[in-house]
């Protein structure tokens, strides 16, 4: 069944929702640029051109990109010390969390792109709300 999102900030609210089944929460660093991450992804996706997502990041949240990365992998290290982030393999239906494979911050964020992208029907509403991202993809 998918997500029926009506507007940028209802999609927020679900990537948030995600983020928190998988053991990221709003009080790690990292999550504000997990979140919009995924977003600026799917927002790329939508609009169908190449993102590069450490400098769209640094260049919205004002953040070097070291620093975000930093604080990404901080976070999905957390998540995965606390075994909240096996949950990413029943939300995908197939094993990508295990002891044996160690995917980067990049990995992950494709992997829940693409759910999010799977799961949810984005409905243009006659105004869309104004995005703090609106010009800022950075094309590869």
């Amino acid at each position: 069944m998918k997500i029926i999102v009506t507007k940028e900030r209802e999609l927020l609210k679900e990537i948030c929702n995600l983020l928190m089944l998988i053991g990221i929460f709003p009080n790690r660093k990292g999550f504000t640029a997990i979140k919009y991450a995924i977003f600026l992804s799917v927002k790329a996706y939508q609009e169908n051109v190449p993102i590069d997502i450490y400098k769209s990041l640094s260049k919205c949240l004002e953040k070097s990109v070291s620093l975000l990365e930093a604080n990404m992998r901080s976070a999905f290290k957390s998540a995965k010390d606390s075994n909240m982030l096996n949950k990413l393999n029943d939300i995908l239906g197939f094993n990508v969390v295990n002891n044996y494979i160690s995917l980067s911050n990049l990995q992950i964020i494709a992997l829940l792109t693409q759910y999010v992208i799977d799961n949810t029907a984005v409905i243009n509403s006659a105004a869309p709300i104004p995005c703090p991202f609106e010009n800022s993809l950075t094309v590869n």
